[in-house]
Parts: structure tokens; C-alpha cells; sequence
């Protein structure tokens, strides 16, 4: 991948009608500020710590640009292939897993910095794009980009103030999130940030047990529970009339990655535990593969290239320690469970709606029997009258 950012950086250029020299002092006006991002020492000197960063955006930038068909190339490119990893399933799907990864995490501002030179240059194609009908913020772009992977929805306010694409992703899942009180561009806090494959959550926290004693799916739907799909973003559990909804999941080869850059970005950095909580909820519903077939049955969890037993195991491991001190946004969902699952009615009439009446041909079955039955008990007494 290495190799192929130099040619990025030429489609940039190329796009932009911007010289290297022209580009690389406008980076380096921003090198302070991307080098306060930071909490590592970089023992690069001030220009060669500015065309990494110039290369790495560049690269981004054309990447998604390309990927959403949003500019057109013009002229003589100096490269027979200007950007040799677009149209290429692997590098793509590569490319967005390494977007992801919070040792690779650029500065936002440099994204959107590169960005606005796109989009002011005369080969900008927005208008012939069916997706935007206009410029998108690069928010908006990177969101869109972001979804071919996640399949959560795109809330409209997302927030300006973002630190980088980990950052972003977050409120993606989670809309409601709390935020840090916006840093300029200071967010050497955020970027100190070890790999997610080198943080020790075991060594964090307590198990998420006292916060959640929601039972397994099928625990869950033996005492008559359905399950359905929520609307809105993957946070927005409800448990209503019987039926609990959450937000259809799209398990696939990355997935373990993302939620584990989440779960490293949050335990380390936020002021909240969403994220946490929410795989403390997920674990504690998928306890078994027989959980993950009912949960597929109902539409919750859709699966790519996974069998069950790999999908329980992802949630029964990805989050196991982690450090969760409140569950408040899952509780009533909880709460409202368990009080559904307790009550003495409930408990009778799950088995019998589960034999029954779980489909129209029981429920034609046994509105038969019963008619049947009652017709046999009329001509009865009718009998019984007449012979009076």
C-alpha cells in the first residue's frame, strides 16, 4: 500500500492543479498543529514530518473521492494508473480497515483541509454523483464511506469538531454520546492512544454482570419475548408490547476491528461508556450459537462469511473486562426484561403461544379444535333438551 501513496499524491495534484512545492507550504503552515495532535515525539524533521502527513491525507482523500466517483481526471496524468488500489475489493476493503485502526488516525483537519483544495478545483464532479446533490462536507463523505462497512444509519448533525475518523465512527454508533469539550486543535490527549491489539482490557475493569442480568435470546424468547429491528442509530434499544428491538447488525471480516478501536478510543478518552455497555448488552444476549440462529431468524444479526459459534464468540470475547461503571442508557430496557419475564402470566402463556400459536396454521389448528369442540357441546345440551 506503501508504495501506490506516491501516485495518490500525483492524482491530488494533478486534480488540484496544485504544484508539490505550492501544497507542501500550505502542509507545513499546519505542522504545528498536527504535530500537537500527538503525544509521541517524532524524530522527523519539520518537512519530512509534513510530507508524511501530506502523502497519508492525500492519499485518504483520493482513496474516498474515487470510491464515490467524485471527480474527473483531465489532461495527461503522469501516472498510466493514477490510483491503482480503487476498483479492487481487497485494497478497498483493506483500506477502510486501516482507516479504522487508531495508530493510523490523521488529524481530522488535515482531511478537511485536503478536501476543500478538491473541492474548489474545476475537476470536482459532485453534480454528476446520484448520492449528493451538492458539495457533501467531508463529514459527510467519510460517514458514507464508513457505512459500506458499518450499516448504521447517517444521523444529520454530526458535529464539526471532530479528532479523526475513530471519533467519528463513535458517534456514528452512537448519536447520543457525550463529547469532549472541543480542543481547537489540540487533541494530543486523543492521539496518545496505544493499538487496540496492544490494550490490556483485562487489566481495566470489573465484568459487566452487576450492571446487566438481561438472560440469553433464547432464555429470553422461551419466556416470550420477540425480537425485532429498531430504527435510528445502533444504541437505540427499547423493550415494548413484548418485543425487544434493536438495530440490525452487520457482522463481517472487520467488525471485530472496529469494535475494538471503539472500545479502545472510549475506555481510554471519552466521557462516556456507550460503547462498552453496549457490547456488555450484546454479550450477555449472545451466549450461545443457538442465540445468534434466533437473533438471525429474527433479522437483529445479519452474518457475512461467519458461522454462529464465530459470531458468539466475537461478543463473548471483544469486550470481557473492560471497565464499565454505569449502564444507565441500557437499564430501562433491562429492567422492563426482566419485569417481563418475571411476571407469572408471561410465564404461563410463553409455552403455549411457543407449541400453539407461533404460526397461522397452529392458530388455524386450534381455533378449529376448539369450534369443533363447542359445536360437539351445543348439539349436546340440544340433545339433552329434546329428549325433555
Amino acid at each position: 500500500m506503501e508504495k501506490h501513496k506516491s501516485s495518490y499524491l500525483r492524482t491530488f495534484l494533478h486534480v488540484t492543479t496544485l504544484g508539490f512545492d505550492d501544497c507542501f507550504n500550505l502542509v507545513r503552515k499546519w505542522e504545528a498543529d498536527a504535530r500537537r495532535c500527538y503525544a509521541e515525539t517524532f524524530e522527523q524533521k519539520n518537512g519530512e514530518f509534513a510530507k508524511i502527513i501530506l502523502e497519508d491525507g492525500c492519499f485518504v482523500v483520493v482513496f474516498i473521492l474515487v470510491y464515490f466517483n467524485l471527480f474527473s481526471i483531465e489532461g495527461d496524468h503522469p501516472d498510466p494508473d493514477p490510483h491503482p488500489l480503487n476498483g479492487q475489493k481487497y485494497w478497498t476493503w483493506q483500506v477502510m480497515m486501516e482507516m479504522m485502526l487508531l495508530e493510523n488516525q490523521l488529524p481530522f483537519f488535515v482531511i478537511d483541509r485536503l478536501y476543500w483544495f478538491v473541492r474548489c478545483s474545476n475537476n470536482f464532479n459532485a453534480k454528476s454523483n446520484t448520492e449528493w446533490k451538492d458539495f457533501p462536507p467531508t463529514r459527510e463523505l467519510v460517514s458514507a464511506f464508513f457505512k459500506k462497512v458499518t450499516d448504521v444509519n447517517i444521523p444529520p448533525n454530526i458535529p464539526e469538531n471532530l479528532d479523526h475518523f475513530v471519533d467519528l465512527l463513535r458517534f456514528l454508533y452512537n448519536p447520543k454520546s457525550k463529547r469532549k469539550e472541543s480542543t481547537g486543535n489540540d487533541c494530543r490527549e486523543i492521539f496518545s492512544t496505544p493499538s487496540a491489539s496492544h490494550l490490556d482490557v483485562e487489566s481495566m475493569g470489573n465484568d459487566c454482570s452487576e450492571f446487566f442480568s438481561t438472560r440469553s435470546a433464547t432464555h429470553l424468547h422461551a419466556a416470550g419475548v420477540k425480537f425485532g429491528r429498531a430504527k435510528g442509530s445502533p444504541m437505540d434499544i427499547e423493550f415494548t408490547k413484548g418485543v425487544l428491538k434493536i438495530h440490525r447488525l452487520l457482522i463481517q471480516e472487520g467488525t471485530e476491528i472496529i469494535f475494538r478501536n471503539l472500545l479502545a478510543f472510549e475506555q481510554l478518552h471519552c466521557p462516556d461508556e456507550s460503547i462498552t455497555a453496549y457490547l456488555c448488552f450484546l454479550d450477555k444476549l449472545i451466549d450461545t450459537p443457538s442465540d445468534v440462529d434466533l437473533l438471525k431468524e429474527a433479522g437483529v444479526i445479519r452474518s457475512i462469511g461467519g458461522s454462529n459459534e464465530d459470531v458468539c464468540k466475537l461478543f463473548n470475547n471483544i469486550w470481557r473486562n473492560a471497565n464499565l461503571t454505569s449502564s444507565a442508557q441500557f437499564s430501562p430496557a433491562c429492567e422492563d426484561l426482566n419485569a417481563y419475564c418475571g411476571t407469572p402470566w408471561n410465564k404461563c402463556m410463553a409455552p403455549l403461544k411457543r407449541e400453539y400459536l407461533s404460526t397461522p396454521w397452529k392458530v388455524m389448528g386450534i381455533t378449529a379444535g376448539f369450534s369443533v369442540l363447542i359445536l360437539t357441546f351445543i348439539q349436546a345440551v340440544c340433545s339433552i333438551l329434546t329428549a325433555d
